[in-house]
């Protein structure tokens, strides 16, 4: 499980991701958006990352997360809830 708090804090998390069936690590950075219900965090790469490996980190890093082509919430979460962190 990757600690929210400790990502936000540092601006950034290396994860180990699978690509194409080989496992790497990925440095994700942390990118704040404006929107009209204020600043929220992603965790971004600018790697393509597969949708089922996003879904799997954006629920352990409890963070919506964003790659090249797709962006990320965790399950049962909207931007609402990240609003402000």
């Amino acid at each position: 499980m990757l600690d929210r708090n400790a990502i936000l804090k540092s601006g950034f998390a290396k994860i180990v991701v699978t690509r194409s069936g080989v496992r790497s690590q990925l440095t994700f950075t942390i990118m704040h958006e404006q929107s009209q219900i204020g600043s929220i965090p992603y965790l971004c790469t600018q790697k393509d990352v597969d949708l089922q490996e996003l879904v799997r980190i954006a629920a352990e890093a409890n963070l919506p997360v964003r790659s090249k082509s797709h962006s990320v919430f965790p399950e049962k979460k909207s931007a609402h809830d990240f609003a402000g962190l």
